[in-house]
C-alpha cells in the first residue's frame, strides 16, 4: 500500500487538512473533504463528531436492547438518527402491547434510549 499526501477542504470552516490516502483508493474531492472535516479542530467539526459519536454509541446500544426482530431495531436506529441531530425531540416506538421504545436527547446533551416494559398485574373478584 503506497499513501500518497492529499489535500481536502473542511466543509465547516474551509481550513486544508493533508490526508494519506492509498493511491489506489478512488476518492471523489467530496469524499476526500468529507475525510478532512472529520479531522479538522475546528469547533464546528468537533461538534459533529460529538454527534456522530453519540448516534453510533446509542445504535449500538438498540442492537443489545432490542432482540426481537431486525425491523423493530432499524425503526428504533431511525429514531436515534432523528433525535441525535435534532429533527425531532422525542421519539415513542409502541412494540407490542406491554413493550415500548423511548428515544429523547438529555439535558446533557446525550441520546437516552429506553426500553420500557409495562408489567401490570390486576386481580378481580
Amino acid at each position: 500500500m503506497n499513501l500518497i499526501n492529499t489535500k481536502g477542504a473542511c466543509k465547516h470552516c474551509g481550513q486544508i487538512i493533508i490526508l494519506d490516502i492509498d493511491e489506489d483508493a478512488a476518492f471523489s474531492q467530496q469524499e476526500i473533504d468529507e475525510l478532512a472535516s472529520k479531522r479538522c479542530d475546528c469547533e464546528i467539526a468537533k461538534i459533529q463528531r460529538d454527534i456522530e459519536n453519540s448516534i453510533s454509541d446509542a445504535i449500538e446500544d438498540v442492537d443489545k436492547m432490542f432482540p426481537e426482530s431486525e425491523n423493530i431495531r432499524g425503526y428504533v436506529k431511525q429514531a436515534c438518527e432523528l433525535v441525535g441531530r435534532e429533527y425531532v425531540e422525542n421519539i415513542t416506538i409502541k412494540i407490542d402491547s406491554r413493550t415500548k421504545a423511548q428515544i429523547k436527547k438529555t439535558t446533557k446533551g446525550k441520546i437516552r434510549v429506553e426500553r420500557v416494559v409495562k408489567n401490570t398485574e390486576s386481580r378481580e373478584h
